[in-house]
């Protein structure tokens, strides 16, 4: 249990990040993200897909899942709304978009990595010293 503790935290923070980015015209968004081609849009698809993935095997049942990409495209498209009311920041379909394809992009690799993996967390070794996606891709080969 301390384990899923620690995994909620972790995952709160992060989506804490995400708000604060979000809703802050920081440094390294501007400065880093904004540079590259595309970059805001990718910023986006990348950090809902690792939040979805995140989540997903913290909170491993697969109806969690979609109430998860629920919730997560909700707040993408809160934050958007929020964004209006700051001087720096301003609403984009773009963004609702690309936060939302984040979503489905960390559902469908957490639900494709679960077929791989035996129960437990995939970062856990077994005896051997394989992680759970090894052995499973083991026992398949046989």
């Amino acid at each position: 249990m301390t384990t899923n503790k620690t995994g909620l935290t972790l995952g709160f923070l992060l989506m804490a990040l995400i708000v604060y980015l979000s809703l802050t015209c920081s440094l390294f968004v501007t400065n880093f993200i904004g540079q590259l081609p595309s970059g805001y849009e990718i910023g986006h698809i990348v950090s809902y897909a690792i939040l979805m993935l995140f989540f997903s095997y913290t909170l491993p049942k697969e109806a969690n899942r979609l109430k998860l990409g629920l919730v997560f495209i909700g707040i993408g498209v809160g934050l958007e709304f929020l964004q209006e009311l700051t001087p720096d920041r301003a609403f984009e379909f773009q963004d609702i978009a690309a936060n939302t394809s984040g979503v489905i992009i960390g559902g469908l690799l957490s639900s494709y990595s679960n077929c791989l993996r035996t129960p437990g967390p995939a970062w856990a070794p077994d005896q051997a010293g394989y992680s759970n996606v090894a052995v499973r891709s083991r026992e398949s080969q046989h």
